[in-house]
């Protein structure tokens, strides 16, 4: 019988809150420091007792982890409500890209105020009539909102254009920094930057690639801003030129 730590408590409730997580995504988020074996090598005895069960979709090249029946109702006592079904989610590589994002925010050295994919805003009863694939708040040089969507290039570019212009419905009691439309690769980025230039409905549009923050991290010099002289920044030195912006007007 394996004796549960309190990272092991902390890593299934947040595979019963993310839906899923890779390997990687878990030595990232709760053995930073473990080689890739130590961190399998755990993996399998939470397996083995039943708490998380493992699967190897044939899209992905390691392992990805969910609650099994055990975890799920160890996660249930600790987070009630928080918890979600036993099983790999539909749309598996899309909810695999938003917490890739969730790893590398929760991970930093930044404060994180909160994180919601959009399976946990369903939960929350998110009011308003656009939903974002994740919403969080982090600590930057001030406390700072960002509306989250992860494109695989599987919509058509209207459908995102449309999607970015329905932000502006978002009333100002939710006061929000920017749109991060993240991608699969740093070519596509370049890409959609220019697709969507124009289609901005409230705030400023950040695209950035997931290539390039799972390679440099979050808060490096990974986003372009849409409609502005495609160069490549920081959130924070965004938030800094937005603000500056906002004062000369």
């Amino acid at each position: 019988m394996i004796k549960l730590t309190e990272r092991d408590r902390r890593l299934i409730a947040k595979c019963a809150t993310a839906q899923c997580l890779t390997t990687s995504q878990v030595r990232t988020m709760f053995f930073p420091q473990a080689t890739p074996d130590a961190v399998r090598k755990r993996l399998r005895k939470l397996v083995e007792a039943r708490y998380l069960v493992s699967r190897q979709p044939r899209q992905f090249l390691e392992a990805v982890y969910s609650v099994e029946r055990g975890g799920l109702v160890m996660a249930s006592e600790r987070a009630p409500g928080n918890a979600r079904k036993v099983g790999l989610p539909d749309h598996l590589e899309h909810v695999v890209g938003i917490n890739d994002i969730r790893a590398a925010v929760e991970s930093s050295t930044v404060k994180v105020v909160f994180f919601f994919a959009h399976w946990e805003l369903a939960g929350l009863r998110w009011p308003y009539p656009v939903v974002p694939d994740a919403v969080f708040s982090v600590v930057l040089d001030r406390t700072s909102t960002f509306l989250m969507e992860y494109d695989r290039g599987t919509e058509a570019r209207t459908v995102v254009r449309n999607k970015l212009e329905r932000y502006a419905e978002i009333p100002t009691s939710f006061p929000f920094d920017a749109v991060l439309l993240i991608t699969v690769s740093d070519r596509a980025c370049q890409a959609l930057c220019r697709a969507v230039t124009g289609a901005i409905g409230k705030g400023s549009v950040l695209v950035g690639s997931l290539a390039a923050i799972r390679e440099q991290g979050m808060w490096s010099h990974v986003f372009h801003e849409a409609g502005r002289n495609g160069r490549r920044d920081s959130l924070i030195s965004f938030l800094a030129s937005m603000e500056l912006r906002e004062e000369k007007l």
